[in-house]
């Protein structure tokens, strides 16, 4: 797969964002009950960073074929019906992706310049919207190279492994 590197590079934002996660909700709970000082914004913290891990899995989950695919109809097909559909659902799910950027680019930018922060981390919160759009156009790759031929899609498997 051609854009399968982009999916991985993503994964280790993911992987930084599960750490982080880990890392306030520890500092949140040893703060609190040895010291009686919580972390300011923990649940933000815990929230935004869930937007960094997720918003990554989404991507590597396409590559890594851990999405839900529900072919019990499609199945019992021909060969040929079963590559429109295959195809059909690729477009859906293509322009779906590009909506979830461009409207997320949008909204990360009426965030920045309304200067909105978060209520206790003191976060501003487009990156976060920034992000989203990010792992969608890395989610959008994966139906592009569905839609691809794929005598070309093999070419670059080759190309991938040696």
């Amino acid at each position: 797969m051609r854009f399968k590197h982009v999916a991985e590079g993503l994964e280790w934002a993911g992987l930084l964002g599960l750490m982080l996660m880990l890392l306030f909700t520890l500092i949140d709970v040893i703060g609190s009950t040895v010291f009686n000082k919580p972390l300011r914004g923990a649940t933000e913290l815990v929230g935004y960073t869930q937007i960094i891990a997720i918003g990554s899995a989404v991507a590597v989950a396409f590559y890594a074929n851990r999405h839900i695919a529900i072919d019990f109809l499609v199945m019992h097909l021909p060969k040929s019906a079963k590559n429109v559909v295959n195809k059909f659902v690729a477009i859906v799910c293509l322009a779906f992706f590009i909506i979830l950027c461009w409207q997320s680019f949008i909204y990360g930018l009426s965030l920045q310049k309304s200067g909105e922060m978060s209520s206790t981390a003191y976060l501003p919160l487009y990156p976060f919207a920034y992000f989203i759009a990010i792992a969608a156009v890395v989610a959008s790759l994966y139906f592009v190279d569905r839609l691809l031929p794929a005598k070309s899609r093999e070419g670059s498997a080759e190309h991938e492994s040696s």
